[in-house]
């Protein structure tokens, strides 16, 4: 028995990450410094600096969704939405609703949209806050599903059954609505990232019943993630891939499940908030101060972080104060924010939580509706010095891009976590490996980065700024699924190496760097 790869999932702010093949928090670091005294022929005590982490994500992800994540874009529909209607003249009865092959207990004819949601939620294949009804009893009840915990659209509709409703012959009739995507020629700038809050949860293996296989058995919190790298890798026989590497200052280790909740602001002084689920008591922060059924109680918190959508980072006590009731381990958790928060932004919470949270397997199947499984070098086109057909670079072997920035900490007294992470001018570089067919065409190439005029000779020094764009299409259709710009990648030109012996070709790379440190992804293609 070990923990295997497909056992865990991992949740960021709204998104579930798929593709992944790698990904996880690093080692935490902490830096520690010993105490000593005249007289003593020992140490006192250690004392620690604030952690430092590392999480990295390698993917085989081609759409956009990752980056949305970063930037708390919805990239899908946040929820997908039914509606089922019972139809005119119903006296009395019950009827039933199935999803993903389970049925509901019998539903009384005027339910209210509480009733069904307690339903639904009953069924094996929904968990508590999966779903959310609303509408009038006896009526057209709209059915939510939550991209919180599923990622998006249901992967089936609801069906109704009406048989049990008087008079005879009554009817309810079912209505499914695709989600929205995000457009493509959206712009997607990596500069632009906010800090993520990540779930990491573990399933007890698919050796497990059927009926639990897919239940939270424990997770990991990792707040307050910021990006500082972001790498594309593409090679002829290599599936493309994305490396993510985020930094943050904390990782907490939860007996349960993890939850992220979003609450809009409401542009008052003295929101509160109440998470749906009860919340696990964390004792290691010194400052921390929670009022536990009517009394306080020193170096204790529920939240183990709450922030703004928009990226600013919450301390308790200034900025937030919570209460709980409950006799545990779990609580009812109130959370009473100081500053009124806009109503165009959002409160993030992420806690430890007893209430069992279920992923199915269906919201991170093998084929998924919005994107290949990965795509290979066949589907990738690169393009320098503009979008036309002209520009683009045959005998291409691969191509990297790199975005990356250093990450400066903001502390202050009293708080154990940073208040912010920041930084200068990002820097882009990347390189375009060749195997040129000839000559010709190498020095053609070379005439072109260098802004040289064919016929004359091509030296390192007038290299002038050039567009670089990375086109990848979907194996099945052949439609743009993403595109990577860097406006004005300036090349140097390549050295190269000749081998002896039989089938031995000249490779030669052309590395780039960015002007400006500024890289663009598009959702679909470039307009």
């Amino acid at each position: 028995m070990a923990i295997k790869g497909g056992d865990l999932i991992h949740v960021g702010n709204r998104i579930l990450i798929d593709r992944a093949q790698t990904i996880g928090p690093g080692e935490v670091t902490i830096n520690r410094e010993k105490i000593y005294e005249v007289g003593n022929y020992f140490s006192l005590q250690s004392i620690p600096d604030n952690p430092d982490m590392t999480f990295t994500c390698d993917s085989f992800d081609v759409s956009a969704e990752f980056e949305a994540m970063l930037l708390n874009q919805t990239f899908n529909t946040a929820n997908g939405i039914q509606t089922a209607q019972i139809g005119t003249g119903t006296t009395g009865g019950d009827f039933t609703l199935t999803y993903g092959g389970q049925t509901t207990a019998a539903i009384p004819f005027n339910a209210s949209p509480g009733q069904v949601q307690t339903a639904l939620e009953a069924l094996s294949n929904l968990a508590p806050g999966d779903v959310t009804v609303t509408g009038n009893a006896g009526g057209t009840y709209t059915i939510t599903f939550s991209e919180a915990y599923l990622n998006g659209t249901p992967a089936t509709t609801v069906t109704a059954d009406a048989t049990g409703l008087t008079p005879a012959g009554r009817t309810i009739t079912t209505v499914a609505y695709e989600g929205v995507s995000m457009l493509d020629g959206t712009p997607l700038k990596p500069a632009g990232a906010l800090p993520i809050d990540v779930a990491s949860s573990f399933k007890p293996g698919f050796q497990a019943t059927p009926a639990t296989r897919y239940n939270v058995v424990g997770s990991v919190a990792i707040p307050n993630l910021q990006l500082e790298s972001l790498t594309y890798q593409f090679g002829v026989t290599d599936n493309a891939q994305q490396n993510a590497t985020l930094r943050g200052d904390t990782i907490f280790y939860n007996p349960n499940s993890t939850f992220i909740e979003f609450f809009a602001g409401t542009n008052t002084a003295g929101q509160t908030i109440t998470p749906a689920f009860p919340a696990v008591i964390y004792r290691g922060d010194t400052t921390s101060l929670s009022t536990v059924n009517g009394a306080a109680q020193n170096s204790t918190r529920f939240a183990l972080s709450v922030s703004l959508a928009s990226g600013k980072r919450l301390l308790p006590g200034a900025d937030y104060q919570e209460s709980v009731t409950g006799a545990g381990p779990g609580y009812a958790l109130t959370i009473t924010l100081t500053n009124p928060v806009p109503t165009t932004d959002e409160v993030r919470v992420i806690y430890a939580s007893t209430q069992a949270a279920q992923y199915p397997q269906r919201v991170h199947a093998p084929v998924s509706p919005v994107r290949p499984a990965a795509i290979r070098g066949r589907d990738v086109e690169i393009y320098i010095g503009g979008q036309a057909i002209t520009n683009r670079w045959t005998s291409v072997q691969s191509v990297s891009v790199e975005w990356r920035v250093t990450l400066e900490k903001d502390e202050e007294l009293g708080n154990a976590q940073a208040v912010s992470q920041s930084f200068d001018v990002p820097e882009v570089s990347g390189s375009v490996e060749l195997k040129p067919r000839d000559y010709q065409e190498l020095y053609t190439k070379i005439c072109q980065v260098a802004g040289v005029t064919l016929g004359e000779v091509a030296g390192p020094i007038t290299t002038v700024p050039l567009p670089l764009l990375v086109v990848l299409h979907s194996p099945d259709d052949g439609r743009v699924l993403k595109t990577i710009e860097v406006p004005d990648a300036r090349f140097t030109l390549p050295g190269y190496s000749g081998q002896a012996g039989s089938g031995q070709k000249l490779n030669v790379t052309f590395n780039y760097e960015s002007d400006t440190g500024d890289l663009t992804i598009w959702k679909g293609a470039k307009p």
